[in-house]
């Protein structure tokens, strides 16, 4: 009854939220974000409830590695602005980490999101249709080789990668609440998510969500496999997978067949550049600074971007180089000793947050652990706010029992 209350009535983390999740590249340059130009009032707010020794740690941690790129040489323009973001994107996840922590409202604030991301891919459905609102809503950016270049939900996004990842959270929630209280319930929710991530079609971040939850299903399978409707969901499961793939063979023309036809041969550049190629790449720029430590932030603006030039051939120079795997930028902005720390600190936190007692944060955790080896960014704030869901008990009707484990 509180959540359905607090729906009508003023909740001052909801526009921060919407914020984010709409409107946050909307009508600014290519980079920007109106999180990174609040970043004043997020450092206020910070300080004020409790949070400037975690600022002060992410200074002390990013200087060490500071002073040991500057005695290597960096190009100081582009490492001081590459900090600042940085500092701005921690600044402004520290708030939603207080939020996501403290806060009893988050389903409500989960239910006006949803509602809003509906009536937004419902306008966007009706300016397909015209030029002026295309390119507004609809990413057009080609998909692979071979294949023209056909519209891609992003609504104010800057990618249609982003605003799947965004809302993937979203979609783990509504589909968890459904196999622990009846799909009933959540059916209008899931098949608005559902048709958005659908109609984003990012491939990662779909397989991500698609093992995420099968991991999740088998790891408490003791539990929610004890529920009829699970045994009715997989069967429908079964069932549109064979249908897809049935499609896939008869229709070998359809832009999946040829997206999942160049992966495998290695034509899709796509792929590639975000799984092993950004490996190898990252690796040539290593080499240029240091293995351990990294060529610093900032630097694959004048390090990586020959290397790149040279690897792919380009008879264009883009206007932008960037390696869009968040391991493999990384290793190549903090060498082996970064990596080592960021995925030492995700296994940590894994067992001291006691992930796997929560089917929702284990959801979580394992869509984020697998992404960030084939896209995202390290700054890139949705990849943060899935962990921060991983690590955080927002939702304890999810938790799961020793007793009930034992069962």
């Amino acid at each position: 009854m509180q959540d359905k209350i607090a729906i009508f009535t003023f909740n001052r983390n909801l526009p921060l939220a919407v914020l984010y999740l709409f409107f946050n590249t909307a009508g600014l340059p290519e980079g920007l974000l109106y999180t990174t130009l609040l970043t004043p009032v997020f450092l206020y707010l910070n300080i004020k409830t409790g949070y400037l020794k975690p600022l002060m740690w992410f200074v002390a941690v990013s200087g060490l590695y500071a002073m040991i790129h500057f005695i290597y040489g960096v190009h100081l323009f582009y490492y001081l602005r590459s900090w600042v973001m940085a500092f701005c994107n921690f600044s402004f996840c520290l708030l939603i980490f207080h939020f996501l922590r403290e806060s009893k409202t988050i389903g409500s604030v989960f239910k006006v999101l949803v509602m809003l991301n509906g009536m937004l891919v419902l306008c966007a459905l009706i300016f397909l249709g015209y030029r002026q609102g295309q390119n507004v809503f609809w990413y057009w950016v080609p998909f692979t080789p071979g294949v023209a270049p056909f519209p891609r939900l992003k609504l104010f996004s800057s990618e249609a990668s982003i605003y799947s990842l965004m809302i993937a959270p979203l979609f783990l929630y509504y589909f968890m609440s459904g196999v622990k209280s009846g799909f009933k319930h959540v059916r209008l929710a899931l098949l608005i998510l559902g048709l958005s991530l659908l109609l984003s079609l990012s491939l990662g971040v779909l397989l991500s969500i698609f093992i995420a939850i099968s991991i999740s299903l088998l790891v408490h399978r003791k539990i929610y496999w004890t529920n009829k409707g699970i045994y009715r969901l997989a069967i429908v499961a079964v069932a549109i997978l064979i249908i897809f793939g049935l499609f896939l063979f008869l229709n070998p023309d359809n832009v999946l067949s040829v997206r999942i036809s160049n992966i495998y041969s290695g034509e899709d550049t796509s792929a590639r550049g975000r799984t092993y190629e950004a490996f190898i790449l990252a690796m040539r720029m290593l080499k240029e600074k240091s293995l351990a430590f990294g060529i610093g932030l900032g630097q694959i603006k004048v390090i990586g971007k020959p290397i790149v030039l040279d690897y792919y051939h380009y008879t264009l120079i883009p206007e932008s180089t960037r390696i869009p795997n968040a391991c493999a930028e990384t290793l190549i902005y903090f060498g082996f000793t970064g990596l080592i720390l960021r995925l030492g600190l995700q296994l940590y936190l894994f067992f001291r947050c006691k992930v796997s007692r929560n089917s929702f944060q284990l959801m979580a955790f394992t869509c984020i652990f697998i992404y960030q080896f084939t896209g995202s960014y390290i700054t890139q704030i949705a990849e943060y706010v899935l962990w921060m869901l991983a690590f955080i008990n927002c939702f304890p009707q999810f938790n799961i029992s020793k007793q009930e484990e034992l069962k």
